[in-house]
């Protein structure tokens, strides 16, 4: 309260200080003197810019009109059969089963090619192409992955181990375990 009462009659105080002023003083503004006219300068002409060799960048107009459409999201695990991919055909076309995969000369019988390994969210997984389609592998019966829909792998068999360190993964071809598969 004290506060209160003291702020309040430091403001009266000024106020009142304010209004109490005496004579107000005679301010006279003066005009700067002019200047002489000066005779009209015509402006240099435009310098020309040197050619340094760059490229102009395109605009974003531009960039976006090259670009065709692609898929909705580029990350998104593509279930397009590998068959149809390299040759426009489908796997009944190209004569590849899930059941008939050929060897190919790393003795791999699942006809599954290791693209790439990474980690998400602690979780091991293979990048990998077959007969069935480009995709995601993770370790269990068929490598599927949680949410997906279809299965990279044959029927039978499954993914034992991801090492993301080697790039390799571990299969099994009805419980038994293969040879790892390593990327190229």
């Amino acid at each position: 309260m004290r506060a209160l009462g003291a702020s309040a009659c430091l403001l009266i105080g000024l106020v009142l200080t304010a209004c109490a002023g005496g004579e107000k003083a005679d301010v006279s503004v003066s005009e700067p003197p002019r200047r002489p006219a000066q005779p009209a300068v015509e402006p240099d002409p435009p310098r020309s810019i040197p050619d340094l060799g760059l490229t102009p960048l395109p605009t974003p107009q531009q960039v976006q009109a090259a670009g065709g459409g692609g898929r909705i999201d580029p990350f998104a695990a593509s279930l397009v059969p590998a068959a149809s991919v390299q040759s426009g055909l489908g796997t009944e076309a190209s004569g590849l089963s899930s059941e008939s995969a050929s060897v190919d000369a790393s003795g791999n019988s699942s006809g599954v090619t290791l693209t790439g390994v990474l980690r998400v969210g602690g979780q091991q997984r293979a990048l990998a192409r077959s007969a069935l389609g480009i995709g995601v592998l993770c370790i269990g019966r068929e490598g599927r992955c949680e949410g997906d829909r279809g299965s990279l792998l044959p029927q039978g068999w499954s993914v034992l181990a991801i090492d993301v360190q080697r790039g390799c993964i571990r299969l099994a071809r009805n419980g038994e375990p293969q040879a790892p598969l390593c990327m190229a």
